[in-house]
């Protein structure tokens, strides 16, 4: 065999290695430390100026949500990272991009419903896009409009970008945890009873949790 047929399977074989471990490192459904104390409870349970889980299922506020960039799919939540492999400033996966993006839902469970208000939260999506290099193979006109959409990132060599996008969206089952209060729900207002509704949002510390994942902790 010709050393540069080694070489370059050599080469194949790390880097397709590097993306399967890459890809693997990623999953994890136990959240950090910082929010594994918190025990679920029921949105018409929660109680004010507390830090509360909730779960339930994710609801759309308007009829306008947020547009994913590289699937294109409705949500009110979405996260994507561009990393690049092997460029000329080091060697391995290199994070070129993080972008996103969000706007205030609701979630709903058995009992009520509550608006989520998302700052700065810590988030564990599933991976519901992706694109990795693929030998031989071209690729997909998404890569070239997303990157498109980023003329202030640097990318070396376009085919060797891996494209990871995560978004939360209506229907899914979702955990929040966060600080809460309730407010003046007019929707359910009734004769001398104004209704309420849970606003779930940061913490005193300025940090909340979302999740799609199932929660093991």
């Amino acid at each position: 065999m010709e050393p540069t047929l080694v070489y370059l399977g050599a080469g194949a074989f790390a880097s397709a290695s590097a993306l399967i471990a890459r890809l693997y490192a990623l999953r994890g459904d136990v959240p950090p430390e910082r929010w594994r104390s918190y025990k679920r409870i029921d949105i018409a349970d929660a109680v004010a100026h507390r830090v509360q889980r909730i779960c339930g299922t994710l609801e759309y506020i308007d009829s306008a949500p947020l547009v994913a960039p590289l699937s294109g799919r409705q949500c009110a939540y979405y996260e994507v990272t561009v990393e690049e492999f092997g460029p000329p400033d080091g060697v391995g996966w290199v994070t070129r991009h993080v972008g996103r993006e969000m706007k205030d839902f609701f979630v709903r469970d058995s009992t009520a419903r509550a608006r989520v208000c998302p700052s700065s939260p810590t988030v564990m999506l599933d991976i519901d896009e992706k694109v990795v290099p693929q030998f031989f193979k071209k690729r997909p006109p998404s890569v070239q409009r997303l990157l498109d959409q980023l003329p202030d990132v640097t990318i070396d060599d376009p085919e060797c970008v891996c494209i990871r996008e995560g978004v939360l969206e209506a229907g899914e089952t979702i955990t929040v945890m966060g600080g809460c209060y309730w407010e003046a729900d007019e929707a359910q207002h009734m004769y001398r009873d104004m209704g309420r509704r849970l606003v779930i949002g940061a913490t005193d510390e300025g940090d909340m949790f979302l999740s799609d994942r199932k929660i093991k902790r």
